[in-house]
């Protein structure tokens, strides 16, 4: 299979489609969710526990769910996945319509669903060289291909969502988001059908197994705690984005929308380009000049300036975001024996997110307490100081010489 035989490949085109849709209503569902809580109780601390809700079963869940994801392969794994989630996010809105939604039960059916989230990302980075073999490059830009379709779920999910909340209400578009990850089951059912999956033995499936492989290389444990920063940086942003639109520009949905909406459309320029670039250019200095470039253009944010200068400085951070995953994953993937792939992914993707609740936990009262600039500079220098450790990492193995092959401590 080429390089442009990967975009053609039906398999690889059908798990793009599934999972731009699907993660466009969960782009909804990431502004709907917080904006009604917080209009409608007026309490950013609420609102933060539902943010985090949906996170904190990693803590709970996350490096088992290696091992099942293991013992039910990858197209499985995303099927059972889809199912669930079409059935807790219909619950929403329809407890809602009974009368029959209490916070308690919001936080319910929020946590349900997060439950998934650990095994469906572990199985998009795992399917990859299932589908495609296990050539970098083609790896590379499989990978790429995944970040376009979530750039352009960024794009659409989050402008949709806030037109849909004046015109449908902020629950009803929970059905929305139901109703595309049930596309997405059809989807993965119908045409992914992973060819080069490899057997996994006990030892491989063990739930530290991934996470011990991790810990000994010194670049992928590096960039793990980076990330895992990072997480808990998007966390706080993700509370404090709806405050910030609250306090400068006044109750105006739309304008969260075009923020986060800014965003994907830099995902889907920085997604394109990194599919040329990722088979031509260095993944290591991919990763640490995407690295450095979001940390700076974040910091536009702290001023308090008119509200289309942050949708454009939200549009370039998201520029670096899908270049930097993109060579981080392919990096990361490459450096993994096949069988302890599902471990790994699941370890990486689940001590990333593990503190991510933090984030929220913390936005929430500070924003209560204290000024937005306060909150604003704390988060974008914690951004900085993780932006950096993934540059001088990524950089001193590559001045070193060193190559894509695992280096352990």
């Amino acid at each position: 299979m080429s390089a442009v035989s990967v975009a053609r490949d039906g398999s690889i085109r059908a798990l793009v489609a599934s999972e731009a849709i699907s993660n466009a209503g969960t782009q909804m569902t990431w502004l709907v969710l917080p904006w009604f809580v917080l209009t409608t109780t007026g309490s950013p601390a609420r609102m933060s526990f539902v943010v985090a809700a949906e996170l904190a079963p990693v803590a709970f869940f996350g490096l088992a769910s290696g091992a099942v994801t293991a013992r039910l392969g990858s197209r499985r794994t995303f099927l059972v996945c889809d199912a669930a989630r079409t059935i807790t996010l219909a619950a929403i809105p329809t407890l809602h319509a009974l009368g029959a939604l209490s916070f308690p039960a919001l936080l319910g059916l929020v946590f349900a669903t997060g439950t998934f989230m650990v095994p469906a990302a572990t199985a998009q980075r795992v399917v990859l060289p299932e589908l495609v073999g296990e050539d970098e490059a083609r790896v590379g830009q499989a990978m790429s291909l995944l970040q376009t379709a979530l750039a352009v779920a960024g794009v659409a999910g989050p402008p949709i969502g806030g037109i849909l909340i004046s015109v449908i209400g902020a629950t009803n578009v929970l059905y929305i988001d139901s109703a595309t990850y049930a596309v997405s089951f059809l989807l993965i059912a119908a045409f992914v059908r992973p060819a080069h999956a490899a057997p996994v033995d006990g030892e491989e499936r063990g739930v530290l197994a991934g996470l011990r492989f991790l810990l000994a290389d010194r670049l992928l444990r590096v960039w793990m705690l980076s990330i895992t920063g990072m997480n808990v940086v998007w966390s706080a942003l993700s509370v404090t984005f709806p405050v910030l639109v609250l306090r400068r520009y006044g109750e105006h949905p739309e304008i969260l929308g075009w923020i986060f909406g800014a965003f994907g459309v830099g995902a889907i320029a920085g997604a394109l380009a990194s599919y040329r670039m990722i088979s031509r250019i260095d993944l290591l200095l991919l990763a640490s000049l995407s690295s450095l470039g979001q940390a700076a253009a974040l910091w536009a944010l702290f001023p308090d300036l008119p509200w289309p200068v942050v949708v454009a400085a939200s549009a370039v951070t998201g520029l670096f975001f899908p270049v930097l995953n993109a060579a981080v994953v392919t990096t990361r993937t490459m450096r993994t024996a096949p069988p302890l792939r599902p471990t790994v992914h699941t370890a990486a993707v689940t001590i990333a997110t593990i503190l991510a609740p933090l984030g929220a936990l913390a936005a929430g009262p500070a924003l209560a307490s204290t000024s937005l600039a306060v909150v604003l500079g704390v988060t974008l220098l914690a951004n900085t100081v993780c932006g950096l450790a993934i540059a001088a990492a990524g950089l001193r193995h590559r001045v070193g010489g060193r190559t894509i092959a695992p280096e352990t401590a």
